[in-house]
């Protein structure tokens, strides 16, 4: 029997999310596709571009530049096939265009994908039933089940709006979801809880950009991560002011609150 009205409310919300994200069929890893889209930190898509560039000997510096925004990556997968034709049927390619291109062969579009003169709006509900075994950690069994959606839109070529929320359990990490406990959980006494993986706004102006939000810090160079962040950071709250100079420098500055 449910405590009170507001459990059996959370108790129907999270009931929607799991019907809604169950029927629908997402791409594949989560397929990011709108050219100013930024690839989360640690997207399998970034070992698929550093094992082409190793591969074929062409290592640009932006893929130790992380996150990249979609059109980056799509360039430089252009520019490999350009000069490497027989990289179009390296694995490696064909799982990165997989996940950047959603007319590309073999993908799966997001559940709604519309694409007009100037705008583009993405949105892909998932489900994520992962487990790690960490003997370092306590539980040493890390189990983290998600279920949420992603959406993305852009109504131009310079600015895009995303939001990756899910609710799940809280689970160990620097990608886990915050344990807030059973009190605000969705159902009450049952670990499940709303959060956010990654939301941002994002816009250019010539060669000014500005950024806000919970995301990642644009950070490298380094395999893992240096200077600011690594693969294993989650994101933070910040506002980011970004100038480009003299085509190659760029100056940022970023207010941030950290953890």
């Amino acid at each position: 029997m449910w405590s009170s009205p507001r459990s059996l409310i959370r108790f129907a919300s999270a009931v929607a999310i799991f019907t809604a994200a169950s029927s629908a069929l997402p791409s594949p890893a989560l397929g990011t596709y709108i050219a100013s889209e930024r690839i989360p930190t640690n997207s399998p898509i970034y070992r698929d571009l550093e094992r082409l560039a190793d591969s074929y000997a062409s290592m640009p510096s932006f893929l130790s530049m992380r996150p990249l925004r979609v059109a980056e990556a799509e360039a430089f997968l252009d520019a490999l096939v350009s000069a490497y034709p027989d990289a179009e049927s390296d694995p490696a390619f064909l799982r990165a265009r997989r996940q950047l291109d959603p007319d590309w062969r073999d993908s799966t579009r997001p559940f709604i994908y519309k694409v007009g003169d100037n705008e583009q709006l993405s949105v892909s509900p998932y489900v994520s039933i992962r487990y790690e075994d960490d003997p370092r950690n306590r539980p040493d069994v890390n189990r983290d089940y998600r279920v949420g959606g992603r959406f993305a839109a852009a109504p131009d070529s310079g600015t895009i709006l995303f939001f990756d929320g899910y609710a799940g359990t809280a689970s160990q990490g620097g990608r886990g979801t915050p344990n807030f406990g059973t009190g605000n959980a969705l159902i009450e006494g049952v670990d499940i809880n709303t959060w956010m993986e990654e939301a941002y706004f994002e816009f250019r102006a010539g060669s000014v950009r500005v950024l806000g939000g919970h995301t990642w810090l644009r950070w490298g160079p380094g395999r893992e991560g240096t200077l600011a962040l690594s693969d294993a950071a989650p994101a933070l709250d910040l506002l980011r002011a970004e100038v480009g100079l003299f085509r190659k420098w760029r100056f940022q500055w970023f207010a941030s609150i950290l953890d």
